[in-house]
């Protein structure tokens, strides 16, 4: 559409949404940059927009490969391709072409919905079990390579030692928790977003499920996050 033909349909006073294509073929959905550019035009112009997203179960045929709006989206969960049209890509409504989307997925989705709190399906060490299903602030001012949690460093309160514990090397998608030879910020946690080296002073106490890596390029400052327990199924 062009600017014209919005105007002309904004004259005619009816109420108007945006809708984007869905591209059952591969190779043929948008690129990530032509949608937000779209996106941010019709938002100009007052109008909201929408998306698809492709399904995990029961894809539409004939072909049968999804049908995602965005062309990277076509084989990733359908969770994450959710939040990325949501907070990425800034679209106000997401739909789903193909019938099967599976209930831990619509779970995922309406939480977020519900509350704007990212689940992130993760696999924590037993002894950090508890911090399941706690409300997590990812600071503001947060680097690049990390998000750091504002309320983790009350973990370790007055008298708590962390000890330094499994000090491996942090790949991206790694939950990390600094030790007492941090000193003062023994009890921090954090997400790993870039691939980082080993250190004496930081203990890797879980990871995120690895189909939900994506979920730390959406990290960003002010974020509302939850660790969900993944189970011994998996959460895809």
């Amino acid at each position: 559409m062009d600017e014209g033909q919005v105007k002309s349909l904004k004259e005619t006073g009816a109420r108007l949404i945006a809708i984007h294509n869905f591209y059952p073929r591969p190779e043929t959905g948008l690129d990530g940059e032509f949608l937000l550019r779209k996106n941010r035009w019709f938002h100009q112009a007052g109008i909201p927009t929408a998306a698809f997203i492709s399904g995990d179960q029961n894809r539409r045929g004939p072909l049968q490969e999804g049908l995602p709006t965005l062309e990277k989206h076509r084989n990733i969960q359908s969770y994450l391709q959710y939040l990325e049209l949501r907070i990425k890509f800034e679209t106000d409504l997401v739909l789903s072409g193909d019938p099967g989307v599976s209930e831990k997925q619509r779970e995922l989705i309406a939480a977020y919905e519900e509350n704007n709190i990212i689940c992130i399906p993760a696999r924590l060490e037993e002894k950090y079990r508890d911090l399941y299903g706690r409300t997590w602030t990812v600071r503001i001012d947060s680097p690049s390579q990390i998000a750091r949690l504002v309320e983790s460093r009350k973990y370790a309160l007055p008298g708590t030692k962390i000890t330094a514990d499994h000090c491996v090397e942090r790949p991206v998608g790694s939950i990390t928790m600094d030790n007492e030879k941090y000193l003062r910020y023994s009890g921090e946690i954090q997400i790993i977003r870039k691939n980082l080296p080993a250190c004496e002073r930081v203990n890797v106490i879980g990871k995120i499920e690895p189909a939900y890596t994506g979920l730390t390029e959406l990290l960003d400052g002010g974020r509302k996050i939850k660790f969900i327990d993944i189970g011994e199924d998996g959460y895809v």
